[in-house]
């Protein structure tokens, strides 16, 4: 069977994400924008713990109303995105 891949945005590209009710909303970026249809996360993730540029954030993966499914990361209030899944 054949899974999902992301195609991961490197770097990273900044984008708006508006929440209601804790959960993502809509996002506009550069990339994809849209009302979300459904959400997964947050998943709550850190790494580089021994080292003083460790990083901790939470990633989502948003579904837009048009099936376009994409991953996002919020870290200290900012919010970029990450990746398209194809």
């Amino acid at each position: 069977p054949r899974g999902l891949s992301l195609r991961r945005y490197r770097p990273a590209l900044p984008c708006i994400v508006r929440m209601q009710n804790a959960r993502p909303a809509s996002v506009e970026s550069t990339a994809a924008c849209g009302i979300i249809h459904q959400c997964a996360g947050p998943y709550r993730l850190s790494g580089n713990w021994w080292d003083k540029e460790s990083w901790r954030r939470a990633e989502w993966d948003l579904q837009f109303e048009n099936g376009e499914l994409v991953r996002a990361h919020e870290r200290d209030g900012v919010w970029k995105l990450d990746g398209i899944y194809d």
